[in-house]
């Protein structure tokens, strides 16, 4: 006789358009089967910003600039940048 141990559907490369519920059928002489699981692709996160500057304009403000990061097909919706004295302390947060 010939039997299935496992069974393993594998998605590569796959991507949001892939979401959706996804049912297996099984049919044999004892009778039939069926299960549904729901795939959810989500976004991978987007890798490090590069070409960070600073650039003091005052003793009191400085300019920070980046590039996105690289070959990120996705919008980003924000950028976070933390700020503490080097004293210590509490990190202060900016949201661009």
């Amino acid at each position: 006789s010939t039997y299935i141990r496992q069974s393993h559907f594998i998605f590569k490369n796959s991507s949001i358009q892939d979401n959706g519920f996804y049912k297996c059928l099984a049919q044999s002489k004892a009778g039939k089967a069926e299960a549904q699981v729901e795939l959810i692709v989500t976004k991978p996160p987007p890798g490090p910003v590069h070409k960070i500057q600073t650039i003091p304009l005052s003793p009191s403000r400085v300019s920070v600039s980046w590039l996105p990061p690289l070959n990120y097909a996705y919008n980003i919706a924000y950028y976070q940048i933390r700020y503490r004295k080097k004293a210590g302390g509490h990190h202060l947060v900016f949201n661009t």
